[in-house]
């Protein structure tokens, strides 16, 4: 959790401040999500039949599941198949064998697009060789990070802030691509003191 003070939720009509920054939603709508797995309710005062995740994983209301946990609605499609076409009886991790249960099943989906749930493009897979596959994204590749490039490396303020060629901070870095500096000039243009002089590392 990470408040974002200042910041208001996304959600139409919503006062509150953020909570959740990656999500850009205050704690009530967060919650509710969580629960119902959209931000709002339909007029009926009932959760839609099926919603889509912002990761563009589809999920699915279906009463009374196995894989429901306490206060869930909704299951994951890609799972829900999955248990349609094996039940409780896994077959092995399809690229190590290891043996699976629900409690550490992950379904890879093959063609890499999430939306497409595709019985034949799904497969369980342990939570090791799925990782492995489908690495996690690199830091300046998360929603509302800076992505600065210097000499075909890419990385985020923080990272460059501790390479060894860099003598600015963090602050002055993002400071610079705010103003509308190129990425070059903001890791290594001299950094300029009150005085006015170039400031030089020692």
């Amino acid at each position: 959790m990470a408040r974002q003070i200042g910041t208001r939720c996304k959600i139409e009509g919503c006062t509150r401040e953020v909570w959740y920054l990656r999500d850009g939603v205050c704690q009530t709508h967060y919650c509710r999500f969580r629960r119902y797995g959209t931000y709002e309710l339909t007029k009926s005062g009932k959760a839609k039949p099926r919603i889509e995740h912002s990761d563009g994983y589809q999920l699915i209301n279906v009463k009374d599941h196995p894989l429901l946990t306490k206060g869930q609605i909704y299951v994951y499609e890609h799972r829900y198949l999955i248990y349609e076409k094996y039940g409780e009886n896994l077959p092995p991790c399809e690229l190590c064998g290891k043996l699976l249960d629900w409690s550490n099943c992950h379904i890879d989906h093959v063609d890499e697009n999430v939306k497409n749930n595709d019985i034949n493009n799904l497969r369980p897979l342990c939570r090791i060789c799925n990782t492995r596959r489908n690495p996690k994204l690199r830091q300046h590749e998360y929603k509302n990070h800076y992505a600065i490039s210097f000499a075909g490396e890419t990385k985020t303020p923080a990272e460059w802030a501790r390479d060894q060629r860099v003598v600015v901070s963090i602050a002055t870095i993002i400071r610079r691509k705010i103003k509308g500096m190129s990425d070059t000039d903001a890791l290594f243009s001299p950094k300029i003191t009150h005085n006015g002089k170039n400031k030089r590392r020692i």
